[in-house]
């Protein structure tokens, strides 16, 4: 591991628990593994177009929610990678509706 060893022990003094996971990039599924045995059983997902794209490839996201505002500027931002398209489309079932105020939200269980 690449962390500073003395933060890492302070960290670990204060309860901190640590997931390590070897090569340049965690290894998402390992870590999904780990986390029931810290008594993590559901994961909220707020990445970026990336990060939500691997997610989505590697079948790891059974529900998706997209928040819309009531008033939209410029052009936004993508939700997924604009790099490359999809390996496997998904689509959405039992799709819900949720209003908040002026906003809403579009929610469905993701199913290939």
């Amino acid at each position: 591991m690449d962390a500073n060893p003395k933060k890492y022990a302070l960290l670990e003094k204060k309860g901190v628990q640590f997931i390590v996971t070897s090569g340049k990039r965690v290894n998402i599924e390992k870590v999904l593994q780990k986390l029931p045995a810290f008594g993590i059983l559901s994961v909220l997902l707020e990445g970026g177009a990336e990060v939500n794209t691997v997610f989505l490839e590697k079948k790891l996201v059974q529900k998706v929610c997209f928040f819309y505002a009531s008033t939209m500027y410029g052009t936004g931002v993508s939700v997924f990678s604009s790099t490359k398209a999809f390996s496997v489309p998904f689509s959405l079932k039992n799709v819900r509706y949720s209003q908040f105020g002026k906003d809403f939200c579009v929610e469905g269980d993701v199913g290939n």
